[in-house]
C-alpha cells in the first residue's frame, strides 16, 4: 500500500474521530447547560486541524497525479518522435 495513501486514511479515520466525537460531547454539555471543558475544546481543534491536513493532502497528492500522467503522456510523445528525455 502507498505511504500516502496509509496516511491519508489514517488522518481521515482520526480527524472524523475527533471531530464528531468532541463535537457532540461539545453540544451536549451545551445543551444540558453544562461548563464545556476546555479537553473536548482543544480535542476538537486538534480534529478540525487533521480535517484540513487531510483535504490538503488529498488535494496535493490529486495534483502530484495529474503532473505524473502529464509527464508520461510527454514521454511517450517524445519516444514516438525519438527525442531522448532524461
Amino acid at each position: 500500500m502507498n505511504r500516502t495513501l496509509l496516511y491519508l486514511i489514517i488522518s481521515t479515520c482520526f480527524s472524523f474521530l475527533f471531530v464528531i466525537r468532541y463535537g457532540l460531547l461539545i453540544f451536549l454539555e451545551y445543551w444540558k447547560h453544562k461548563e464545556i471543558s476546555s479537553t473536548n475544546i482543544i480535542l476538537f481543534v486538534i480534529g478540525i486541524i487533521l480535517s484540513l491536513t487531510f483535504f490538503y493532502k488529498a488535494k496535493k497528492a490529486k495534483k502530484q497525479k495529474i503532473l505524473n500522467e502529464m509527464l508520461t503522456f510527454v514521454k511517450i510523445s517524445l519516444k514516438i518522435t525519438n527525442i531522448t528525455y532524461k
